[in-house]
C-alpha cells in the first residue's frame, strides 16, 4: 500500500535529480525509477503543486509501485523538485518496447521526510 511513511533500507542509493524545465526544449523529458525508502509499497499521484493550479478533475492512472518507470518534465517548485510525470510503466512491467501509460495530471515530489523516491535513469536495480 502507498503511504508517506521513509522500502528499500538496505540500499544506500544517491539520487540524481534532473534538472528544472526552463529554458529547456519541450521534449527534454526525464525519466526515474520510482524506490520509496520506507515501509510503503509506492507512492500516491500528486496533483499539480504550482501555485494557482487547479486540481485535476480526471481520471489518474493507478498508482505507481516500487520499481515504477516514470518519464515527464521537472520543475522546482518552492524550493523542491517534482516530476510532472506524463507518462509511466507500472512496476514489473517494464520492457524494452512496452507501451507507455498516459498520466495525465499527475505529479510525484522527487523527496519525501528527506529520503529520495526518484531516481534518474533506468536503474535496473531498482526496476521490479
Amino acid at each position: 500500500r502507498p503511504c508517506a511513511r521513509t522500502l528499500l533500507p538496505s540500499l544506500s542509493l544517491s539520487p540524481r535529480l534532473g534538472n528544472s524545465t526552463a529554458g529547456m526544449a519541450a521534449d527534454a523529458t526525464k525519466t526515474f525509477v520510482l524506490a520509496h525508502q520506507g515501509g510503503c509499497s509506492g507512492m500516491f499521484w500528486r496533483d499539480d503543486p504550482r501555485p494557482g493550479q487547479e486540481p485535476y478533475a480526471g481520471e489518474k492512472p493507478n498508482w505507481p509501485r516500487n520499481g515504477a518507470v516514470l518519464r515527464g518534465y521537472v520543475h522546482d517548485v518552492r524550493g523542491k523538485k517534482w516530476l510532472e510525470c506524463k507518462e509511466y510503466i507500472q512496476a514489473g512491467k517494464y520492457v524494452e518496447g512496452n507501451e507507455w501509460v498516459s498520466t495525465p495530471g499527475c505529479w510525484m515530489v522527487h523527496q519525501q521526510q528527506n529520503a529520495p523516491v526518484l531516481f534518474a535513469g533506468l536503474r535496473k536495480d531498482l526496476i521490479a
